[in-house]
């Protein structure tokens, strides 16, 4: 992808570093990087200087892509601005994933709705995307009516120093991550779920369909990358197990596997799929992901690629 100018936004984080690994691995020409204090950082174009993050240094670089790894209150008040330049944004906050004029994309699921007027796109959450891009070609061939869906995310979904913090034994959120297993990722709403688990059931509403029942319980795991999702799906027809696999043989950026693992799927860029096995009504599913990678960076890089098709 030559001749593209690309700023990433966030560059010294873990989303904004493997976000510069996936431009690389994929050709792009080395970007211009951003953080909140002017630096430099090793990368795989080599030591790349990082500007301070400020609107009229993002503006002075005119990238044709900013891809933004900051937090949703920073990509509120930088990426309007952006794309009032033309400059199209992606963005992996939560800050417009629910705007009804902001595209939420999974280049494998709905490329089509790529179509945007505001030039922003949103990258959905990473358990989200794992999910989905595993169940939509179910979904597509048997029409699925209901997804209970349990997650066990690494500590990385939750940022550098909550991997610094399970290594310390200190605590994330109120718990400690260390030899435990924590029910509670993000703050709980009013129902009774919490944000993370909410995220799951709009996003999936807004990239699938409006008419899947959605529940899901969200787990913090100690374990530093990769996520995995285990989800019952019921159908509007009668599918087999062999019918699943069959379908999710011949899906884009879909790999089998007996028995998935998140170590196993650390550096990978599509899901691995496994453990199918029916069960009354319906089937049970276990998906492995790299939470960094197909669950954040790959994704938005793989927007820009969507576009210059």
């Amino acid at each position: 992808m030559k001749n593209l100018k690309i700023a990433v936004v966030g560059a010294k984080g873990l989303v904004g570093r493997k976000m510069i690994d996936v431009l690389h691995e994929r050709h792009f020409d080395a970007p211009s990087l951003f953080g909140t204090a002017a630096d430099e950082l090793e990368t795989p174009y080599g030591v790349l200087p990082i500007a301070a993050l400020t609107t009229e240094a993002l503006m002075q670089a005119k990238p044709d892509y900013a891809l933004m790894a900051v937090d949703a209150a920073v990509s509120r008040k930088i990426a309007p601005m952006l794309a009032a330049l033309s400059i199209t944004v992606i963005d992996n906050s939560t800050a417009f994933r629910m705007s009804e004029n902001v595209p939420l994309i999974i280049p494998e699921v709905n490329a089509a709705a790529v179509v945007f007027s505001n030039g922003i796109i949103a990258n959905p959450n990473c358990t989200t995307i794992q999910l989905l891009t595993a169940v939509a070609p179910l979904h597509k061939a048997y029409g699925i009516k209901q997804m209970i869906v349990n997650t066990y995310q690494a500590v990385s979904g939750a940022g550098s120093d909550a991997l610094k913090k399970l290594k310390s034994g200190g605590e994330v959120d109120g718990y400690t991550l260390k030899d435990n297993v924590v029910a509670k990722i993000d703050d709980f709403c009013d129902n009774g779920y919490t944000k993370e688990e909410m995220k799951i059931k709009n996003e999936t509403a807004k990239i699938l369909s409006e008419n899947i029942k959605v529940s899901a319980t969200c787990v913090r795991v100690p374990v530093k990358y990769g996520h995995a999702v285990s989800a019952y799906l019921t159908f509007s027809q009668r599918v087999s197990a062999s019918d699943a696999i069959k379908t999710l043989a011949s899906a884009k950026n879909v790999a089998l596997c007996n028995v998935p693992t998140p170590q196993n799927s650390v550096g990978n860029d599509g899901v691995t799929v496994g453990r199918i096995r029916e069960d009354g009504d319906g089937l049970w599913l276990f998906i492995t992901a790299d939470n960094l990678r197909k669950g954040a960076a790959t994704n938005a890089v793989q927007i820009i690629e969507l576009l210059e098709e």
